[in-house]
């Protein structure tokens, strides 16, 4: 007890008056974790080369593994693109779906000058009635991320946030399935709004699917390589 209050109102730094409890103080429930510790890979390659990978530090050089463990690992072949693919089924109504991860990509230059083609954040997602999707892609080069919605491939500025090339970076898309309007996204510490921005939707009545991906390029004469870590998706996010 402290001052009359349960000790469970005592957050770190202070007392917190029940009224001034919120929901942003409550971890969002988890629809899918994969730290890549399982050695039963999850995710498919659609071109390229994806692994788990279980590097140690050596020296100097910290591991390619953030935490745990292990890593999935994107290796490019050269002049061409690889593509990580995961599917989960889902039987509710989801709504405020965030989607986060770490990523090291190493030898920035190595990634194709493009606003479309490193798509570090890519869904769709089929709830029985509508097919709805968004692609949040990163260019190395200048720094800038960029959204599609279309199937046309036509790239939209959301904004500047450059990523750590030494080390992990994280990222998190937030959006509300409910107005189908993205909310949301974080670059380590910066947040860009996207609150203007609609979802792709669709009237498709296929099986209730989420289809996740990530999809990077490398420049002419080039292999890049990128490690992901703790890949999250979570709904009901504030």
């Amino acid at each position: 007890m402290a001052r009359g209050r349960p000790d469970y109102m005592i957050p770190v730094g202070g007392i917190t008056p029940e009224s001034f409890i919120t929901y942003s103080q409550v971890s969002p429930p988890i629809l899918m974790f994969d730290d890549f510790e399982s050695t039963t890979f999850k995710w498919i390659s659609a071109n390229g080369t994806i692994s788990r990978d279980t590097t140690s530090a050596t020296g100097g050089t910290p591991s390619t593994v953030f935490e745990g463990d292990a890593c999935m690992k994107l290796v490019t072949d050269v002049e061409s693109y690889n593509e990580a693919r995961r599917y989960i089924p889902f039987r509710e109504a989801l709504y405020n779906i965030g989607i986060s991860f770490v990523f090291y990509a190493i030898t920035q230059l190595n990634y194709l000058n493009s606003n479309i083609d490193q798509r570090l954040i890519a869904f769709k997602i089929y709830d029985g009635t509508n097919y709805k999707h968004i692609i949040i892609t990163y260019n190395f080069q200048s720094g800038n991320w960029y959204y599609m919605k279309d199937e046309a491939e036509t790239s939209t500025l959301i904004g500047k946030a450059h990523v750590d090339p030494s080390y992990y970076n994280y990222v998190k898309l937030v959006v509300d399935l409910n107005t189908n309007y993205c909310k949301y996204l974080i670059v380590n510490a910066t947040r860009l709004d996207m609150s203007d921005v609609p979802l792709f939707v669709e009237a498709d009545t296929s099986t209730q699917t989420f289809y996740l991906w990530i999809k990077i390029t490398a420049a002419a004469s080039k292999t890049a390589t990128i490690y992901i870590d703790n890949y999250k998706v979570t709904y009901n996010e504030p």
